[in-house]
């Protein structure tokens, strides 16, 4: 295992619940910066430093470029090009411009990832209990998803399968967990369930 990837994995997951405080906080619709500056924030009070938009010198084949462009050599190229300068910007992950490093599956599951984390917050796992939770949460979340916005799929049928989903992994859920955390579980798991049967059909 490389020397950084426990560090890496640490971070991970110190980003998504730092998104996800954001998410929760301020809801969707909001412009890209928004998010940016408000993640900033929030991972500051976590104890993370990092830099927004940090500016790094790009070479190739001879050419550099620097990303993004700093106020001086905008100004050049303006003169340069004897035209006005558009800055394109691609829509990206609200935290995907924070120079802080995370490993490749985090980008391949952060969907799944995300969501078994903010239910791991909400139980408040012990970091035993994580080990063993967070991977049987990460295989669930895809699958109940893949039902929820398959619109083939009537209201009981969502139901059926969401329900037997969660009765394939319950034992090893009550197993782990504390009665309290148990019966938390129970009640997202019925919200789930209500939202998927919410999501419109057809």
């Amino acid at each position: 295992m490389h020397a950084l990837f426990e560090r890496a994995s640490g971070l991970t997951e110190a980003i998504i619940a730092a998104a996800i405080e954001v998410h929760c906080d301020k809801g969707p619709g909001l412009i890209e910066s928004i998010y940016e500056w408000c993640l900033l924030k929030e991972l500051g009070l976590r104890g993370l430093e990092c830099v927004s938009q940090k500016s790094v010198l790009i070479e190739y084949k001879g050419f550099t470029r620097e990303e993004p462009p700093t106020m001086a050599s905008e100004e050049t190229r303006r003169k340069k090009n004897m035209k006005k300068y558009i800055d394109v910007t691609t829509f990206a992950l609200c935290f995907s411009t924070l120079v802080l490093v995370a490993p490749t599956s985090f980008a391949q599951n952060a969907a799944g990832i995300s969501k078994a984390e903010a239910i791991s917050q909400q139980l408040n796992l012990t970091p035993q209990q994580k080990v063993k939770i967070l991977p049987i949460l990460r295989e669930e979340a895809p699958k109940v998803a893949a039902i929820k916005n398959d619109n083939s799929l009537g209201k009981i049928q969502k139901m059926q399968q969401i329900r037997a989903i969660h009765q394939q992994t319950d034992p090893q859920m009550k197993a782990i967990l504390s009665p309290e955390q148990y019966q938390k579980l129970q009640a997202i798991r019925q919200q789930t369930i209500r939202e998927a049967m919410q999501t419109r059909h057809g």
